[in-house]
């Protein structure tokens, strides 16, 4: 009898490990959210690093897109959690109200928004979605250095990379950002990225709804650009989603 329930118990284990496994390495897409996912790759080899996914509010006739000044408040906040140094200086008029953001730029992307603060020593950069506010990707940029990915900080596991068919859909539209300091590199490099993540299956799962695709040059260093330490970055989100 001891052997018997020692034998249910382990049996007991192993099932309850099999299903958070199995929760741990899906990723359900919702035709009503924005699903997003994100593909990092090695910028010199397009070589699959990690994967992540999030699902968020879209932009549609009841969520319009936020203002600047909310997404620059929403990214200082995660940067002053994390420890990360984020500075830039708000001009105002004479009645108090923000005219200018010093050494901050924000880059609007149809739902997306790229805030970037190029170092002086060091900075960051932060592509969040313009109507649901959330964050989606961030990490620090140094001068000389080599900056960390801050956000998201747990990847899907790597059974969430398909080796089959490519897609056979396109998106509706196709954007390349270069990081700040990257001098020489031509946005075709971009669309090599985006070419390289097809077969991926959490890409091919987004791509059946209306989707758009970002990518991202992430230099992680500026002063000299150092190819082997760049990343990648291809955002690929769902948009205009048919509600019940």
């Amino acid at each position: 009898m001891k052997r018997l329930g020692l034998l249910l118990a382990c049996t007991a284990i192993l099932l309850v490990t099999a299903c958070q496994s199995r929760s741990q390495t899906t990723f359900d897409v919702d035709p009503h959210f924005a699903n997003v996912g994100m593909v990092v790759l090695d910028f010199q080899t397009f070589q699959f690093q990690r994967l992540y996914a999030r699902k968020q509010t879209a932009c549609d006739e009841l969520h319009a897109p936020l203002s600047d000044d909310i997404l620059l408040k929403k990214a200082s906040g995660f940067f002053d959690a994390v420890g990360a140094y984020w500075t830039y200086q708000v001009v105002t008029d004479e009645h108090g109200r923000p005219q200018k953001v010093m050494g901050f730029e924000i880059k609007h992307v149809h739902d997306l928004a790229v805030l970037e603060i190029e170092p002086g020593d060091f900075g960051g950069f932060a592509i969040m979605h313009r109507c649901s506010g959330l964050l989606n990707f961030a990490g620090s940029i140094v001068w000389s250095g080599a900056g960390e990915q801050l956000f998201p900080a747990t990847p899907l596991p790597a059974e969430k990379i398909g080796q089959g068919k490519r897609l056979s859909s396109h998106p509706e539209s196709l954007d390349v950002l270069i990081g700040p300091g990257v001098q020489g590199v031509d946005e075709t490099s971009g669309v090599r990225a985006w070419e390289s993540v097809q077969d991926v299956t959490l890409v091919k799962q987004v791509a059946q709804h209306p989707y758009r695709v970002l990518v991202y040059l992430y230099p992680r260093s500026v002063g000299m650009f150092s190819p082997e330490n760049a990343l990648w970055v291809v955002v690929v989100y769902n948009i205009a989603p048919s509600r019940p």
